[in-house]
């Protein structure tokens, strides 16, 4: 360990994760990750959320007055 506490290994382990996915051979399965998620969507109908507020048209959001009055002051 060094003064600050950390250990080599996690330095290591942290640029691992950084890099790793950046590496040429990582990055080839690209292809198949899409092929997996159009599979995926043929499967399974996502179906829509009201909890989520999916495809709600929310309009124009503008401040309210009590709002208005912390911004302003």
């Amino acid at each position: 360990m060094d003064e600050e506490g950390s250990s080599r290994g996690l330095i290591l382990s942290l640029l691992l994760d950084h890099c790793l996915p950046l590496h040429p051979e990582q990055t080839a399965p690209g292809e198949k990750i899409k092929e997996l998620a159009d599979l995926i969507e043929e499967t399974f109908q996502l179906m829509p959320s009201d909890k989520h507020m999916v495809g709600k048209n929310l309009g124009k959001l503008e401040l309210t007055p009590s709002l208005n009055h912390r911004a302003l002051g």
